[in-house]
C-alpha cells in the first residue's frame, strides 16, 4: 500500500494560504467548521424541486379564488417574475389543471377529476 502525503506550499507566513500562527488561525478554523456544519445540514434536508413547489402554489392560489385570477395578479401574490408565472400558468393549462377564459385562470378539469377521485370516507388515499 502506498501512502500519499499532501504537499504543503509554504509562502511567507502562510501554509496553503492559511496563517501558520496568530489570531487569524482560529478564525479560519471556525470558518471551516461552519462550512462543514452547513454541508451536514444540507444533507439532512429533503431534495425539493422549486418548479413543482411553485406550480402547486399557483394551483392553491387559483383554487382559493373561484372567480379566477389573471397572470399579473398571480405573479404579485406569489412574488414571482411575470415571465415565470406565464410559463407556469401555460404549463398547468396545457395539462388541464387550469383553464383560461378571457385572460383569467380557473381550476381546470384535471384538478376537478383529481379531487373527485379521492374516497370521501378516507382521510388519505394511496396513489
Amino acid at each position: 500500500m502506498t501512502w500519499r502525503i499532501p504537499a504543503f506550499k509554504i509562502v511567507g507566513e502562510t501554509v496553503n494560504n492559511r496563517p501558520r500562527r496568530g489570531p487569524d488561525r482560529g478564525r479560519l478554523e471556525a470558518q471551516v467548521g461552519e462550512r462543514n456544519a452547513a454541508r451536514k445540514r444540507r444533507r439532512r434536508e429533503p431534495t425539493l424541486l422549486q418548479s413543482v413547489q411553485r406550480a402547486l402554489t399557483v394551483l392553491e392560489h387559483v383554487a382559493a379564488h373561484p372567480d379566477g385570477l389573471n397572470a399579473k395578479r398571480v405573479a404579485r401574490l406569489l412574488g414571482l417574475p411575470l415571465p415565470t408565472t406565464y410559463h407556469l400558468l401555460r404549463t398547468l393549462t396545457h395539462a388541464g389543471w387550469l383553464e383560461r377564459a378571457e385572460g383569467t385562470y380557473r381550476i381546470g378539469p384535471s384538478a376537478l377529476d383529481f379531487s373527485s377521485s379521492r374516497p370521501r370516507d378516507q382521510d388519505s388515499c394511496t396513489i
